[in-house]
């Protein structure tokens, strides 16, 4: 069993934050990463090209698209990308879904080990 990404709800009423928040992606068709610059995104691409449908789209946002099947495929790549901001290194990425923000946080980032 794998472990759900940290993910925090951007909004006007208040952060929330847990894996209940998964339950907004059903049926969602695609999500959105916003990278801090172009070179960010072509490596999130290239973490991202052998698994899922995926293209860069306006400089650096990288769209993730729903695979046939699609199953808990926005879980996939929440871990994904924090996966990626580990690599990178970035604290958060900001991912975009159905016109709502949320905030990916790495794992361990701000944490001494």
């Amino acid at each position: 069993m794998t472990e759900s990404p940290a993910l925090t709800v951007l909004g006007s009423v208040g952060v929330r934050s847990g894996t209940s928040e998964l339950g907004r992606f059903e049926g969602v068709e695609a999500v959105e990463i916003v990278a801090p610059d172009r070179h960010s995104a072509l490596l999130l691409l290239d973490h991202a090209a052998h698994s899922f449908l995926v293209e860069i789209v306006s400089g650096s946002i990288v769209r993730f698209r729903r695979p046939q099947g699609g199953g808990d495929w926005v879980v996939d790549v929440l871990a994904l990308v924090e996966r990626w901001l580990g690599s990178v290194p970035l604290p958060c990425a900001k991912v975009v879904s159905r016109g709502n923000a949320y905030l990916v946080r790495a794992p361990n980032h701000g944490l001494e080990i």
